[in-house]
């Protein structure tokens, strides 16, 4: 049963529920051991980046007696992993594996010794094959390789174990990150130090207020979306640290660090609102219509961004390379701040109209956060429309 987020909680319950759902991933480190009845299987995907040496390493063990495995590495040429995405159904596995032109260093054979394999006996004289190895990436572009482990003649499906690397170069800021992540961290970083000589800004600010017993509501709110943004920020910068210097995701991390910034975002907009609607500038109190029409659209954007999430989580397949507002979610979420932004002029029209001696301050306050709501829809539709999938941070669940 999928989760659902009731609006007056507001993010925070999608925040324990995520977390409560998201163990810690590992990428672009993976391990583990996959049995499926498949005899072509998808492991896992990595863009290679032009300037740096692409490297993957393996270690894949299955038993001797299914021999013989193949590691598949399939790139997204339209005639390949696409084309197989597309036709996927109708082909059959030595279909899918011919794909890949044969002069292709990119069909491994899990049994050659060129490969690294061998055989050998456990504890309980069960014959196992162990293969280790690697392989270069040197690219004119930014390309997605998707690795597939494939059994073509077995009829049970496949049954191994694996340890996969697959890096950039061999810098802390590159070396794990796929093409699409690159930058991330240092960019996050960068606001990290802003966010928190802001947060001293407005610590002073804070104080002088206080003194003066004018220590608003609309100001309180401003803090506490700094302090979320910080927040998010300072989790989102140990997590990528940590997957930049070890290869280790840790997903449920990123996953509660983007949901306290969208709760941030929540609480910034509500603000927004409120000073665009006259609260705490010409008026201590709004009328019921008023709060019945803001808490409508405060509850519609909560459970908008919950939906957001929770799609990407369950719903997007890992096989294809998506970005996250590419979903009726994502584009109900561009709806949403076109609504907002419309909904703010309005109430600062009247607030004008009605307080023309406020003008000085709505007239610079309309055109700043103009700004503010506009650009995040218009960045949703540059990625969705202008960019190249490995530009921007896709999907990862």
């Amino acid at each position: 049963m999928k989760p659902t987020c009731p609006a007056p909680i507001g993010l925070l319950a999608c925040i324990l529920v995520q977390v409560l759902l998201m163990a810690t991933g590992d990428a672009k480190i993976i391990r583990g051991h996959l049995t499926t009845a498949s005899n072509f299987q998808f492991v896992d995907r990595f863009c290679f980046q032009p300037d740096e040496e692409g490297s993957l390493q393996y270690e894949i063990k299955y038993k001797a007696a299914d021999c013989c495995y193949k590691l598949l590495m399939f790139n997204d040429e339209p005639g390949q992993w696409p084309y197989i995405r597309e036709h996927g159904q109708a082909l059959s596995c030595g279909e899918k594996k011919e794909v890949i032109p044969g002069a292709e260093n990119a069909k491994l054979t899990l049994q050659d010794p060129y490969n690294g394999c061998q055989r050998y006996n456990d504890s309980d004289g069960v014959e196992y094959m162990l293969c280790t190895g690697g392989r270069s990436f040197e690219t004119v572009r930014a390309r997605w390789w998707f690795l597939v482990m494939s059994n073509c003649y077995s009829d049970d499906g496949i049954d191994f174990e694996f340890h996969i690397t697959m890096t950039n170069g061999v810098k802390l800021w590159d070396k794990h990150f796929s093409a699409d992540e690159r930058y991330i961290l240092e960019t996050d970083m960068t606001f990290l130090f802003v966010y928190f000589a802001m947060l001293l800004i407005t610590a002073y600010f804070t104080k002088i207020l206080a003194d003066r017993n004018l220590l608003h509501s609309t100001y309180k709110l401003f803090i506490w979306s700094m302090l979320a943004e910080f927040s998010s920020l300072l989790l989102l910068t140990i997590a990528l640290g940590k997957y930049g210097s070890t290869g280790v995701r840790m997903h449920g991390l990123e996953v509660l660090a983007n949901l306290i910034g969208a709760a941030g975002i929540l609480v910034f907009i509500l603000m927004i609102v409120l000073l665009g609607k006259g609260f705490t500038v010409t008026r201590g109190t709004l009328s019921k219509t008023s709060f019945m029409k803001l808490a409508t659209f405060m509850t519609m954007y909560t459970i908008t961004y919950c939906i957001l999430y929770i799609y990407e989580e369950t719903m997007f397949d890992p096989r294809d390379v998506l970005y996250k507002y590419e979903s009726v979610a994502g584009y109900g979420l561009i709806g949403l701040f076109f609504i907002g932004f419309l909904w703010t002029y309005y109430a600062i029209f009247f607030s004008i109209k009605n307080y023309p001696e406020k003008v000085s301050f709505y007239v610079p306050f309309g055109f700043i956060f103009a700004l503010w709501w506009l650009a995040t829809p218009m960045t949703i539709f540059i990625c969705n429309h202008a960019l190249d999938a490995w530009v921007r941070l896709v999907s990862i669940s």
